[in-house]
């Protein structure tokens, strides 16, 4: 049996190896289209005077007085990114940064290690307002889980309509932040109050 090692690959060999190459390509492009389409999905909501486009799919919460919407993210392990607005009436007098120390007060009283980065003024679609961003240490209650805290970034953003302050907060875990906040602000922007 007399075997031919030196053997060039046939025309046909090669075209294949570059098709598989090309179909891999195409295929994985096609799937991380799919992924930026359903992540970037949304549905719009109506609550409490506002209204906007929150992301489809995620968890509806309203426990607590004031707030008109409060959406997390399914899924994952660690502090799910989490979207929270608030309708507040306030004196007709009052500023977004006065709503702003209020909140950080509050904050300050109720969570862990919580640390003011960034106050400053600023202007989404035209309406002024004021955002302060903050970290904190999210340690579950849930003494029976053996989960280690995970450092959480959030930003609030403060505004007056009226004599409403309307409060629009943002809060992942510190590997998600900065991801996630382009749909944040598309959140953001949509609002209408």
């Amino acid at each position: 049996m007399n075997m031919d090692t030196n053997k060039k690959p046939s025309l046909g060999d090669r075209y294949s190896d570059w098709a598989v190459i090309v179909v891999t390509l195409v295929a994985v492009f096609l799937g991380w289209l799919l992924m930026s389409n359903v992540q970037s999905r949304s549905v719009p909501f109506d609550s409490g005077g506002v209204k906007g486009q929150m992301p489809a799919g995620w968890v509806t919460d309203l426990a607590e007085a004031g707030v008109v919407l409060h959406t997390s993210e399914l899924g994952g392990s660690g502090f799910s990114t989490t979207y929270q607005l608030e309708v507040i009436p306030v004196a007709s007098d009052v500023s977004p940064s006065d709503v702003a120390s209020f909140y950080s007060i509050d904050r300050a009283q109720n969570l862990n290690t919580v640390r003011v980065l960034e106050q400053q003024d600023v202007t989404v679609n035209g309406q002024n307002g004021y955002k302060v961003t903050y970290a904190f240490v999210d340690a579950d209650s849930d003494l029976t889980r053996a989960d280690v805290p995970v450092v959480v970034r959030g930003v609030d953003y403060f505004f007056i309509a009226g004599d409403h302050a309307v409060v629009v907060t943002y809060q992942a875990g510190e590997d998600n932040y900065t991801t996630d906040f382009g749909r944040f602000r598309r959140f953001l922007e949509s609002l209408d109050y």
